[in-house]
């Protein structure tokens, strides 16, 4: 079996900001965008310096329907900013890495929070946006909110895929989507079976950020992913940059073995 290449993607934020002091309970990531700044450059160089060819934004949480439970109305500035981070993130280590903007699910709640934070991302120069961690019952509604010309590449990722995910996959396909993918999953078998179904019905899953903290686990179910079509690895709650650099290592090594489907 030859291993095809696959793109590197990125590594928690939340999680990551939890071990930095952020607390939940009554504070969010995307406001330590304005408020933090300097701990987000952290994690991203460190993903950076580990591989990342792809950051994501630390917006998840960046609109105004989610933030106003924090006394917050700083939506779009925190959009712009997260952009700005990123990218001056990218320039000091001269890497030629690609910005993502990320939208989560709250965003999906109201029409015009989810337009501005797209607006503000889109505007703010990123090359893509991902949906992330929504569910199969969130899809449906997607193509209403998603705007005729997007003007860039538009990804969703599903935390649950539904009882049928071939379906929910049609639904991704139907509303314009340019792929789609799992995330926060840390469920192996639950992640072999969403991915096989897709792959067999030809609507693969092209992306992958599970939720799985051993960096040998996490590094079987990537790298095993591949023969369902996955090209862009990552990784979500409880990663790090060692989760990133250990891909990084077999991605870099022509001489590393493949990791058959079976091993998920």
């Amino acid at each position: 079996m030859n291993r095809p290449g696959f793109t590197l993607l990125d590594a928690a934020h939340g999680t990551r900001l939890i071990a930095r002091g952020l607390d939940i309970r009554s504070d969010d990531p995307a406001l330590w965008v304005l408020r933090h700044p300097e701990s987000i450059r952290v994690l991203h160089l460190a993903d950076l310096q580990a591989g990342a060819q792809i950051l994501t934004t630390c917006t998840f949480g960046a609109n105004r329907h989610w933030l106003k439970r924090f006394g917050s109305a700083d939506a779009v500035a925190i959009n712009r900013r997260a952009v700005e981070i990123v990218r001056d993130c990218i320039h000091d280590v001269g890497s030629h890495a690609e910005i993502a903007g990320c939208i989560g699910p709250s965003s999906l709640a109201s029409e015009s929070a989810f337009r501005e934070q797209f607006d503000a991302l889109r505007e703010a120069g990123v090359q893509r946006i991902v949906i992330e961690t929504i569910s199969a019952d969130q899809v449906s509604g997607l193509s209403k909110l998603l705007p005729e010309s997007p003007g860039c590449p538009v990804f969703a990722t599903l935390w649950n895929w539904g009882d049928d995910p071939v379906v929910t996959a049609r639904q991704l396909a139907d509303s314009g989507l340019s792929g789609w993918g799992i995330n926060c999953m840390s469920d192996r078998i639950e992640i072999r079976n969403v991915l096989a179904a897709l792959f067999a019905a030809g609507l693969p899953a092209t992306i992958l950020k599970p939720s799985i903290a051993p960096v040998d686990e996490f590094k079987e179910i990537a790298i095993g992913s591949l023969a369902f079509g996955t090209t862009c690895i990552g990784g979500c709650c409880g990663t790090d940059h060692q989760h990133l650099a250990a891909l990084r290592a077999i991605r870099d090594d022509p001489k590393s073995a493949a990791i058959e489907p079976e091993s998920l």
